[in-house]
């Protein structure tokens, strides 16, 4: 089982890759509430940004409302997926290796009630590193 994003990746690493947005400054914490469905249709590519094992890394931003349950999946047929939210404070990050979503396909999903509003940050990431290919991430939220 994979470490935490924050045991292997110090946040000094990943800020001075410039990775995360800025946590400092104002910040609309209620975020809309407006339920979230996004979806993502991307590549962690061999000359894209790499986190400090050597695993290539995508960064998708999304605005949550507070108090929203928020269901993520990221799926790929080409690399062994990693899903990581980190929420505007950067506490409480969640994330995921494996799960089953359906009898066919395997990926990384979370599923969690958003305790900060705001700008969230969806990592597309490989579990071990120089894996890379197309992924598709899908981001809700509704309002429970």
């Amino acid at each position: 089982m994979k470490t935490s994003f924050w045991t292997l990746r110090p946040l000094a690493a990943v800020a001075a890759t410039g990775l995360l947005l800025s946590l400092a400054g104002c910040q609309n914490l209620l975020g809309s509430q407006k339920p979230v469905d996004e979806v993502f249709e991307a590549a962690l590519s061999t000359s894209g940004e790499r986190m400090e094992d050597g695993s290539f890394v995508r960064i998708h931003t999304v605005t949550v409302p507070k108090g929203h349950h928020v269901s993520a999946t990221l799926v790929s047929d080409h690399f062994d997926t990693y899903l990581l939210a980190i929420p505007p404070d950067g506490s409480q990050q969640r994330e995921n290796d494996d799960c089953d979503m359906t009898d066919s396909a395997k990926g990384s999903c979370l599923d969690f009630i958003a305790h900060v509003g705001g700008k969230w940050q969806f990592v597309a990431n490989s579990y071990t590193a120089d894996e890379s290919g197309v992924y598709r991430m899908t981001v809700q939220s509704v309002k429970p």
